[in-house]
């Protein structure tokens, strides 16, 4: 079978884009057979991209208070920083959160982070898991 014969039937079962995407994942899997293949008969060739477990630890919350050994986040005193390692919040956010709290006082349920600009209620949801609301001392 000559390779004329191959590329021609190539060129009337696919488009040009499907083309261009089967030359790019024959090549990507081409590279990966190969590096494999070194990989295997010299691993220390390879031995400065694999990954060390343990090398680079997050790096610690600003406030320990207010973010307490189950990994929960209390609304009532973390700072802008702390409250940005939370998912959908920003910084932002996070500065709209401490401005409301020392405005209207410490948050006595979840529902009122609602009140926050940029926050909705499927905000407030996503965020149950990840927050707490500790003392609410704070003036009203």
């Amino acid at each position: 079978m000559k390779i004329s014969s191959i590329t021609g039937w190539l060129r009337r079962v696919f488009n040009p884009r499907e083309l261009a995407a089967l030359a790019f994942l024959s090549s990507s899997l081409a590279i990966g057979v190969i590096v494999t293949v070194i990989e295997r008969s010299d691993p220390e060739r390879f031995a400065d991209f694999r990954v060390i477990e343990g090398a680079v630890s997050p790096p610690a919350p600003a406030n320990l208070a207010a973010v307490g050994t189950s990994g929960l986040v209390d609304l009532n005193s973390a700072s802008a920083a702390d409250l940005e390692l939370l998912p959908f919040v920003g910084p932002v956010t996070a500065a709209r959160i401490v401005a409301f709290r020392s405005r209207h006082g410490a948050f006595s349920s979840l529902e009122e982070l609602a009140r926050v600009q940029g926050i909705g209620r499927r905000t407030v949801s996503r965020l149950e898991s990840h927050v707490v609301l500790g003392p609410t001392t704070a003036p009203r």
